[in-house]
């Protein structure tokens, strides 16, 4: 309520409307933890990230800030079967013009990474191009924050996937479950308790044939 009144007096106040639409994204999210329809708060966040993005168009925050709801949102179609394909193409196109705009904007080389990865999964192009550019991206961000566990996560799974589809081709991959090892090691260094990073550690020590290795991962 008070940023609301806030935004009413000063309309044109880019950073306390931000600051709504961030607070209207974590309502959405928790809606969806409890099982409640969160389209209302995605769609004020959205309204307000919008008009962030028109009081400061140059702002890469902005973008970053919308590309977040376009993917929330796109997720939460996908889990509902419908196909999250022109959201996604959205939050890309903010994600590469917030880049453009900051080169050093790790979170959204992260998040273009993750669409990227989630379109060569879900099959919209061909997986080993997602891929690869999913894992640029995924390494641009890495080298911007080295102590984010998320990022050598999403390096381990990005490259497991990449793996499992060049074996599918006949191509030799050991060198790439190794490296996902690496990664997916450092991951669970930064973040213990990231079960993600303990369950794709185990598919790479098992396509290692590290089976002991991957029972521990499991089990863990």
């Amino acid at each position: 309520e008070g940023l609301t009144l806030a935004i009413e007096k000063q309309t044109k106040n880019y950073d306390v409307r931000t600051q709504r639409g961030v607070l209207r994204l974590a309502r959405a999210v928790l809606q969806t933890l409890e099982g409640a329809d969160p389209v209302e708060a995605c769609k004020g966040a959205m309204d307000d990230f919008v008009r962030s993005c028109e009081l400061r168009s140059e702002s890469p925050i902005a973008r970053i800030h919308r590309s977040n709801i376009l993917m929330f949102s796109a997720r939460y179609a996908r889990g509902k079967g419908k196909d999250p394909g022109a959201l996604f193409k959205m939050a890309m196109e903010d994600l590469t013009v917030a880049i453009a705009f900051d080169p050093t904007a790790s979170t959204a080389y992260h998040n273009r990474g993750i669409i990227q990865f989630y379109q060569g999964k879900e099959g919209h192009r061909d997986p080993v191009e997602c891929y690869r550019k999913a894992l640029e991206d995924f390494t641009a961000a890495m080298q911007l924050e080295p102590t984010y566990a998320y990022i050598f996560k999403d390096l381990g799974v990005a490259k497991v996937a990449l793996a499992k589809e060049l074996l599918a081709r006949k191509e030799k991959v050991k060198i790439l479950f190794e490296e996902a090892v690496t990664h997916l090691d450092e991951a669970l260094r930064l973040q213990p308790s990231l079960a993600a990073a303990w369950y794709e550690r185990g598919h790479a020590h098992f396509a290692l044939k590290q089976f002991g290795e991957a029972i521990q991962d499991w089990e863990r």
